[in-house]
């Protein structure tokens, strides 16, 4: 499985030319820690960028960018065929603030009088009040034969596992959830690993008594939980589950991954943040989402 993601991987690569160009927004910059050379730019498209310690420039920059909300236009370093092989992050060579695009803005930004952190006593999780479908082995396998294959391999993770799953609620009325799998700044350092987090599908399987996840993009079939890790750990690292985005954002090297299920209207790593951080939980779909979502999974709206 390793070698069919690393394949898909440098396919990608040589559509991209040389010097790649990414439009996204900073989700977070980690500064250097001791024996670091670069500063670890989390972008939300999921991937990690590197960017050299020394250029206090572009690291002002970033940190304008995710001060403002504005996005950013990221030229990167060609990387060669065994950094590709090996899913390592890439190098920015040149970062851009595009001061003229909308800053970020959501329907669901937090009121000024909310506090910024709630409580333990009074923490929602991500799977309150939501219940995964429960489905055969048999319908699981088909359940992950009907859903799309025709999604774009250079889109978002979080928009195709939202395609996904409202279309399986709307076509098959069940309910999956979301399984988020966080990387830790541990495991990204010793791996130089491109990515910070994935996001699929996930239903309950009756006969077996777990999770299993629906990741039509890098798999042909259901994988129990510890498969579907297993292809994106290079360790093989076992992942604690998590209820808080906190957990995963605060223990950044006790462990190499985490993992927090989410019902299927959770989105984007935001959201759980803001779900802990402001209560803002989501009990359904939001259109302006799902149109974001298949944008950018297909190019188009379905229909």
């Amino acid at each position: 499985m390793k070698k069919l993601l690393f394949l898909f991987t440098f396919l990608l690569s040589l559509s991209l030319g040389a010097n790649e160009t990414v439009n996204t927004r900073i989700y977070n910059l980690l500064e250097p820690s001791d024996g670091d050379t670069e500063y670890l730019l989390m972008a939300a498209n999921g991937f990690v960028y590197g960017l050299a310690a020394q250029d206090q420039q572009s690291a002002d920059k970033a940190r304008e960018a995710l001060a403002s909300g504005f996005p950013v236009e990221i030229t990167l370093k060609e990387q060669t065929n065994e950094e590709i092989e090996n899913n390592e992050r890439s190098s920015i060579l040149e970062l851009k603030v595009l001061r003229n695009e909308t800053p970020f803005a959501s329907n669901f930004m937090p009121l000024m009088d909310v506090p910024a952190f709630v409580e333990p006593d009074s923490h929602i999780g991500p799977m309150d009040n939501f219940s995964v479908s429960r489905i055969s082995q048999g319908q699981a396998n088909g359940l992950f034969r009907s859903m799309r294959n025709d999604l774009r391999g250079s889109s978002e993770c979080y928009n195709r596992a939202h395609v996904w799953s409202w279309e399986i609620y709307n076509k098959n009325r069940l309910n999956t959830g979301k399984m988020f799998l966080f990387f830790t700044r541990k495991y990204i350092n010793e791996y130089r690993y491109k990515w910070w987090f994935h996001v699929a599908p996930f239903i309950n399987v009756s006969n077996q008594g777990q999770h299993v996840v629906l990741d039509r993009q890098y798999f042909a079939s259901p994988r129990v939980m510890h498969s579907w890790t297993d292809a994106f750990m290079k360790n093989n690292a076992h992942c604690p589950v998590l209820t808080r985005y906190s957990s995963y954002s605060r223990r950044q090297y006790e462990r190499y991954c985490y993992l927090i299920p989410a019902s299927m209207y959770y989105w984007q790593p935001w959201n759980l943040d803001y779900l802990e951080r402001y209560h803002q939980r989501r009990s359904s779909f939001y259109q302006r989402d799902i149109n974001h979502a298949y944008r950018d999974a297909r190019g188009w709206w379905p229909w």
